[in-house]
């Protein structure tokens, strides 16, 4: 079975071409959280848009942090970010470890949430696409 992330991918890459990507697995559910990181080859505004905006309008467990960050996009929990930089640590792998041992009711929130965040993202898709709307 696909996890949540690795769905995710696959869904971008149906509808453009990703020059590189980078997730995390669901098999470290323990000490880890859902973060995925992509770069489309060619800038794709539509679909960078519509992504947006099913994030924004996603009503959730969990803030969900969707921005581009260098030349990448990257979709994460928002409060690993905070954590993250609240505390001073240097790599997301790290501050990770931190926050899913100081709160494991949270990460297993976040993987939920996140699974189905991957699921509103592939309707909205499916359906953008059978309307036949440009940005896909």
């Amino acid at each position: 079975m696909t996890g949540a992330t690795e769905r995710l991918i696959v869904l971008l890459g149906r509808h453009a071409d990703l020059e590189w990507f980078k997730y995390t697995a669901e098999d470290q559910l323990a000490d880890i959280l859902p973060r995925v990181v992509w770069r489309f080859k060619l800038p794709a505004p539509g679909l960078e848009e519509l992504i947006g905006d099913a994030i924004r309008d996603y009503v959730s467990q969990v803030q969900w942090l969707h921005e581009k960050q260098g030349r990448n996009w990257v979709l994460m929990p928002a409060r690993l970010q905070a954590f993250q930089t609240s505390r001073s640590i240097a790599t997301d792998a790290a501050a990770m470890r931190v926050l899913c041992n100081e709160d494991p009711s949270f990460c297993r929130e976040a993987w939920e949430d996140f699974a189905r965040l991957v699921n509103l993202l592939a309707v909205k898709f499916e359906h953008r696409r059978s309307v036949g709307d440009e940005r896909l």
